[in-house]
């Protein structure tokens, strides 16, 4: 919105997609430039960390651990577990917190795999299962109150969003306007 005011004239197209697709959608031309929460191994992009990010489990607000200080990525396989769709980096670093603790995203009790994080978010609200998500996608939740936050027990759960772009292609005006203005927003937090 802070973007728009500044320049009216710009009517942004914004795209929601897994991390995985986004990378594709930039190689393939069709999108200028992309926030992700996972690098790829993906050649002939560039990635630059734009913030760093925290990742809280995220539990319907009457669940017995919203009043809990902090989880265990252990823990996780015990509950009903909402996941990403393959391909999302939120998915892959779930992936990761669990191999770095020995375990595989197999032993979760996966109960449903959903395609955006808002999916998820309303899954949870429902009172499918808990899932991990980004601090920042809960917050208004949180707020009002219809979820609850638990810090993970791992520094892992801290992750960086990178911008996303083609290497040695120079962006549109609008789209290096919008760049530096995300930079200068990352900034202020």
């Amino acid at each position: 919105a802070s973007f728009c005011g500044q320049y009216p004239e710009v009517k942004p197209q914004v795209r929601i997609s897994s991390s995985r697709t986004v990378a594709a959608q930039i190689l393939e031309g069709a999108v200028d430039i992309g926030l992700v929460g996972a690098i790829w191994n993906e050649r002939g992009l560039e990635w630059t960390t734009l913030c760093i990010d925290t990742l809280v489990l995220a539990v319907p607000a009457l669940h017995p651990l919203a009043e809990a200080a902090s989880v265990k990525v252990a823990d996780l396989l015990e509950l009903p577990f909402i996941n990403r769709e393959p391909g999302s980096g939120t998915r892959r670093v779930v992936a990761q917190l669990l191999e770095q603790q020995g375990l595989r995203e197999s032993n979760l009790r996966e109960v449903a795999q959903l395609g955006s994080n808002e999916a998820v978010r309303e899954a949870v609200k429902a009172g499918m299962g808990v899932a991990i998500l980004s601090s920042r996608s809960v917050d208004q939740e949180l707020r009002c109150g219809t979820l609850a936050a638990v810090t993970l027990n791992d520094p892992a759960a801290q992750r960086p969003i990178f911008l996303l772009q083609r290497k040695n292609r120079e962006l549109p005006p609008v789209a290096s306007a919008f760049v530096e203005h995300l930079r200068t927003a990352a900034d202020q937090e």
